[in-house]
């Protein structure tokens, strides 16, 4: 089964993986990285990669299996009839108590919005987590319930991993998400991190640079470390310095921790996660790249149950007054208390 669509200003300047999410919503996520892997997705009839950019009036044809096509019309039918019940109900799809305990705004004008994420909140729908409890939902929320006119754009400007706490930055134009973007590509946007690891390191401060790419792992997108004869490899690179070292006897067994202020310069999934692991250890409570014995341990004895990372400065360019922009956020409570039961 082939299907064909037109690029609108609605989907101009974002990634083909995303437009096809949005667009067809009875597909799952698996089959359309199997699609993308069979090479069935072609833009202005040329074979493309999941993260190729489209643009306004591009030529979208994709081809989806025969076994999919089965699942294709269940799930097309069930969502015809939840979109029905959500149309006439609209304001119940998102909770208000959920949109005012979790969507909170640091800064907006007629360009961006920026937003203060929390952790366990999404920034966008995943297999774990429904639409209605995500930041982008929250912030198509907002943007309703304020204007009723409102042209009904509003896309992320970059992703975040679901247990990490941080500033979030919205692009309410596909003109502005283009130059952000190009910021970002450019390295012209500053973003500074709080990590715990279980290593008492001696170095004050130290530069990490290696490969690294995106592999799949039972049905996780995961990070790991590339050689350099390697086509997927991208280069990556933490800077950090240590702030604080911690010593605590955890089962009858002296651990020694070190807290770290780090300063990214690229934009890698898992960048820090796996610079740690890859240097010394991972982060605290990581759930993909860490030891889960020691998990259920520290989670019992400490009381945290998400990995230890937040970031507290960002920086940025403003798109239109080219005018610099910096964000403060303090440390999370949770993370709060971690460090006092270590101390």
């Amino acid at each position: 089964m082939k299907k064909t669509f037109t690029i609108t200003e609605k989907d101009n300047w974002r990634k083909i993986f995303k437009i096809i999410k949005d667009n067809f919503k009875e597909l799952q996520l698996w089959d359309i990285q199997k699609i993308f892997r069979q090479k069935d997705v072609k833009i202005n009839w040329k074979r493309v990669k999941q993260d190729e950019i489209a643009k306004k009036w591009d030529e979208i044809s994709i081809f989806i299996w025969w076994e999919m096509e089965k699942n294709f019309e269940k799930n097309k039918k069930f969502l015809e009839k939840t979109w029905k019940i959500l149309d006439k109900n609209k304001k119940n799809f998102v909770s208000e108590k959920n949109f005012q305990e979790n969507f909170k705004i640091i800064f907006e004008d007629e360009e961006i919005l920026v937003a203060d994420k929390p952790a366990w909140i999404a920034v966008h729908p995943w297999s774990n987590h429904p639409e209605w409890k995500t930041m982008i939902c929250f912030a198509k929320y907002y943007l309703e319930k304020k204007n009723p006119w409102w042209d009904n754009f509003i896309q992320l400007a970059h992703r975040l991993d679901a247990d990490t706490s941080w500033v979030l930055l919205f692009a309410k134009k596909s003109e502005t998400l283009r130059k952000i973007n190009e910021m970002i590509k450019k390295r012209k946007v500053e973003k500074k991190y709080f990590a715990l690891i279980k290593w008492e390191i001696r170095e004050k401060s130290w530069k990490i640079i290696c490969l690294v790419k995106r592999t799949d792992w039972k049905n996780w997108d995961k990070v790991i470390l590339a050689k350099k004869w390697d086509k997927n490899a991208l280069i990556s690179q933490t800077n950090f310095k240590i702030i604080k070292t911690f010593s605590k006897k955890i089962w009858d067994k002296i651990e020694k921790f070190s807290l770290m202020d780090l300063n990214i310069k690229t934009w890698r999934m898992h960048q820090i996660r796996v610079h740690m692991k890859s240097k010394w250890t991972p982060l605290i409570m990581d759930q993909i790249y860490w030891d889960f014995k020691f998990n259920k341990i520290f989670q019992k004895e400490i009381w945290l149950k998400r990995h230890f990372l937040h970031s507290y400065f960002f920086e940025i360019t403003h798109p239109t007054t080219w005018k610099k922009i910096k964000f403060k956020l303090k440390i999370s409570d949770d993370l709060k208390k971690c460090l006092k039961n270590l101390a």
